[in-house]
């Protein structure tokens, strides 16, 4: 997510993750707001799944992978939405992306605290 200025931005990088509960879906990030949310998660084995609302009503991105995602390695997770569109992309896999609405403000208008884990495991070689 990017800043009010034209040519700059923002980025922010979460370490090894852990989820609980639902042994087929977690949480990576949350953030609420009265309207306004942002959310990325493991929705199933093999999906991910970005959802943000910025104003205009919820976007909800799903990339699809041809193999299980929970299979105890690492994957590149990258989701992003900037002044052109939403986007998410993993590991080498097409990146699927939308259009953003001239409506939508920019700045996401949250107020709760994110939701994320962050451990210092390290993966087992």
């Amino acid at each position: 997510m990017g800043t009010n200025r034209s040519n700059s931005e923002a980025a922010w990088r979460i370490g090894p993750l852990r989820c609980y509960g639902d042994p087929l879906s977690g949480v990576f990030l949350e953030n609420l707001g009265i309207k306004d949310f942002i959310r990325l998660e493991i929705s199933s084995p093999s999906e991910i799944m970005f959802a943000i609302d910025v104003g205009t009503g919820p976007i909800e991105l799903i990339a699809q992978s041809p193999a299980l995602l929970n299979d105890n390695q690492w994957h590149y997770v990258r989701a992003e939405r900037n002044l052109k569109e939403t986007s998410l992309q993993v590991d080498s896999l097409p990146r699927v992306s939308r259009e953003i609405s001239d409506e939508s403000h920019f700045q996401l208008q949250l107020n709760s605290q994110l939701f994320g884990e962050h451990h210092e495991d390290r993966k087992a070689s």
